[in-house]
């Protein structure tokens, strides 16, 4: 995986419905009270961090002059956590990992060329459903990491571009 022409941008930020569905392509998931429990062994503590961790990038990005697009869109390919239009025009796919601390590790490390490859094909559900074609617009793969016990300051990297 090569992570050269990827842009950081890193500083803290003041802190102030995601279930699996059978959606067709491109299609939303429903917004439906349903949807709003937790995924069998996925640790309830980690749902409520990650959630407010998407809050917290979502924030930052706001302060770095993104407006956002969509969020937790989710198709058969899977899901993308945000959408966003930077203030350059680029239309933004970000994944946002939370980390509490890394005793699994970096949140880059959890993009493998697994979750790339997936990512890649919600963008083009996403674009499809929307009839934008990529070569009109320019798009970028982007990570927000959030570092973050839940407590404090949380510490967010913005890594633009990913390959």
């Amino acid at each position: 995986m090569s992570y050269a022409n990827t842009v950081e941008t890193s500083h803290k930020v003041t802190t102030g419905t995601d279930a699996r569905c059978r959606c067709k392509a491109g299609d939303p998931a429903p917004r439906t009270a349903g949807h709003d429990a937790p995924q069998s062994g996925k640790n309830l503590h980690n749902r409520q961090l990650g959630m407010a961790g998407e809050e917290v990038a979502v924030k930052s990005l706001k302060a770095e002059g993104y407006v956002i697009v969509d969020r937790n869109w989710r198709c058969r390919a899977g899901e993308v956590d945000i959408v966003a239009l930077s203030p350059e025009g680029v239309l933004g796919f970000i994944e946002v990992k939370t980390r509490s601390n890394h005793r699994h590790g970096m949140p880059i490390e959890a993009i493998t060329m697994k979750k790339l490859a997936r990512m890649r094909r919600v963008m083009g559900s996403w674009l499809a459903q929307r009839d934008i074609v990529p070569a009109h617009r320019a798009v970028s793969l982007d990570l927000c990491s959030v570092d973050w016990d839940g407590r404090g300051e949380p510490v967010v990297k913005h890594l633009q571009g990913l390959k």
